[in-house]
């Protein structure tokens, strides 16, 4: 009997090293159930017509021998044709808001066995319920989704993610590619009222994601870990005109490459189009937040740095500074 008062009371070291990381997918399901998206699981088989909805032939389809059910004979090439389903079954129960995800197995064509990859395919469809006085009821729209795709992206820690204008495919009456550097991961589309008319559809906004999760998962991050703080950080305003063709997040990423280790965060807060800016420009005004990790920047340094940001986008992108 040595008694409590003898026992070393100390604290075991814990390492960051020791702990474990966070698993990618299940990271993702994650990010999705916060953002409300509801996970299905669907069918791999699809009609010849269905597909076609979405530009597949019926010779680029992968066939089933002996299929359980005769009129959905092909292995589904993309996942949008069970969502859609999913979602026109569901509105037809008088649900409103459909917002459903699913990570599957799509199917082609290849040599000398088919293709199988995995996807996370994702759709929202129809309107948020206004459920309470504050809570006003609205479309899902674009920002939505590209809000859940932003998420996704900061989840997985994962700064390469970046959005480029393409050509609509077939059934989509707006697309932007989904690159990781130079590789294109997916896609975020908007579906046109045509396809959507064949699942009873076509009076609701509509909105999907598919992106490929090996090279997805290829490009998570490290999870990093910092001290707190223990300098003062200092916001400076930036408005700028741009023209309408320069892509925000270009812009983002100049600033940051010139702001250096002393810009810590960028945020936009205003954009504004109008007869006081011209024609084919738009202003674009951004919150930067500077601090240090070793002392209280003085207004001189954070000047200097934000001098080199703003001549570095007038150079780059002509762009001309709003006082």
């Amino acid at each position: 009997m040595l008694g409590y008062d003898r026992v070393p009371a100390e604290m075991p070291l814990l390492r960051a090293a020791n702990l474990n990381k966070p698993n990618p997918e299940r990271l993702i399901h994650q990010t999705l159930a916060t953002a409300g998206v509801n996970e299905v699981l669907l069918t791999d088989f699809v009609s010849a017509e269905e597909a076609a909805g979405f530009g597949f032939a019926e010779t680029e389809l992968v066939a089933v021998r002996n299929p359980l059910d005769k009129g959905h004979p092909y292995l589904r090439p993309s996942d949008f044709i069970g969502l859609l389903n999913a979602a026109s079954y569901n509105n037809r129960q008088g649900a409103e808001e459909l917002c459903f995800y699913e990570v599957a197995t799509l199917f082609s064509k290849g040599e000398p066995t088919p293709l199988e990859r995995r996807f996370l395919s994702l759709i929202l469809v129809g309107k948020r319920p206004g459920d309470s006085w504050h809570k006003a009821e609205r479309p899902l729209d674009f920002y939505d989704l590209k809000g859940i795709f932003t998420a996704l992206g900061e989840a997985l820690r994962i700064r390469s993610l970046r959005l480029e204008p393409t050509e609509p495919g077939t059934g989509m009456n707006f697309e932007l590619a989904i690159l990781g550097g130079e590789q294109r991961l997916g896609r975020l589309v908007g579906f046109d009222e045509k396809l959507l008319s064949q699942y009873d559809l076509e009076d609701k906004p509509a909105w999907g994601l598919e992106i490929e999760l090996a090279p997805l998962l290829a490009l998570v991050g490290e999870p990093e870990f910092h001290e707190l703080p223990a300098y003062p950080p200092a916001t400076r305003d930036l408005a700028m005109l741009f023209d309408k063709e320069t892509p925000h997040a270009e812009i983002v990423d100049l600033i940051r490459e010139r702001g250096g280790e002393l810009l810590v965060d960028v945020q936009i807060f205003d954009l504004y189009e109008g007869k006081q800016v011209g024609g084919g420009k738009r202003s674009l005004a951004y919150a930067l937040t500077y601090r240090s990790a070793t002392r209280t920047l003085t207004d001189e340094e954070i000047e200097t740095v934000q001098q080199g940001i703003i001549t570095a986008l007038e150079k780059e992108f002509g762009a001309k500074l709003r006082m």
